[in-house]
């Protein structure tokens, strides 16, 4: 492939391309098309996808892009929203931690598919840590910015409101990782990290990993994107200290078992 056409491919950003793209797109990007194959999320695969076929699945996410979105606009994550459900699911009956929560985007979607599902959500529990804002933070250190991110929640209030038609859901707001040494943490079993910034994810996990059952689930949203690169780097360094392993998956995410 000549070195321009890998790099007009290689500089688009996730959200460029997707699954649903006219046969021309695909064809000018991969060189060929087929009409099995599937493009969301940097993913290009021909295999098996367990949710594709799935009403309920479809329901639920598409709910969440509805609900649990600032624009309304489907991010195409749903091979990301599939895992992100599976090992959440796993971990029930149980407590449950989310940094960096946003809009609520992944629990709107898994609660809303366990509610259609009739799983019974009533002995577990779900935080949900953010600073509910749409203030930029720097990618390393986590600090407020100048600027605005619109893909993050508005307020505290609006995503508070958003979830209350779930049991046994609790909003945290505050700057990690000051309002964690505020919170009292219960026994965990599992924990998901989406801050986009290095040091915060890293002091988050400090914290969080000793309150964290044996043979429970730790999901790093961004682990695996380029453009998170600083945060993988920070992980290994961590995982590398403490004497655990990271499982890097095809959606970005990292996965890491207690």
């Amino acid at each position: 492939m000549p070195f321009q056409r890998m790099h007009d491919i290689y500089t688009k950003t996730e959200s460029d391309i997707h699954f649903d793209s006219n046969e021309l797109a695909m064809e000018a990007y991969f060189g060929a098309y087929d009409s099995t194959c599937w493009y969301e999320d940097g993913m290009f695969n021909r295999n098996y996808r367990d949710f594709s076929n799935s009403i309920d699945f479809e329901n639920a996410y598409m709910s969440a892009v509805k609900n649990a979105t600032s624009t309304g606009r489907d991010p195409h994550i749903r091979w990301r929203a599939r895992t992100f459900e599976y090992f959440l699911r796993k971990s029930l009956p149980g407590n449950c931690i989310e940094i960096g929560t946003g809009n609520g985007f992944f629990f709107y979607f898994a609660l809303s598919r366990f509610v259609i599902n009739d799983f019974d959500l009533s002995t577990s529990n779900f935080i949900f840590v953010d600073k509910f804002d749409q203030d930029s933070v720097d990618r390393i250190s986590g600090k407020i910015t100048e600027g605005k991110t619109p893909q993050y929640a508005e307020s505290a209030s609006i995503v508070r409101d958003r979830f209350q038609k779930f049991s046994n859901t609790r909003l945290v707001q505050g700057l990690i990782p000051e309002i964690l040494y505020s919170i009292q943490i219960p026994e965990l079993n599992f924990i998901h990290i989406d801050l986009n910034a290095a040091r915060p994810e890293i002091d988050a996990l400090i914290i969080l990993l000793p309150q964290l059952v044996r043979g429970g689930f730790i999901l790093l949203d961004d682990y695996g994107f380029p453009e998170t690169s600083e945060s993988r780097i920070a992980h290994d360094i961590l995982a590398s200290q403490i004497g655990y392993e990271i499982l890097s998956l095809p959606t970005g995410q990292g996965l890491i078992i207690k």
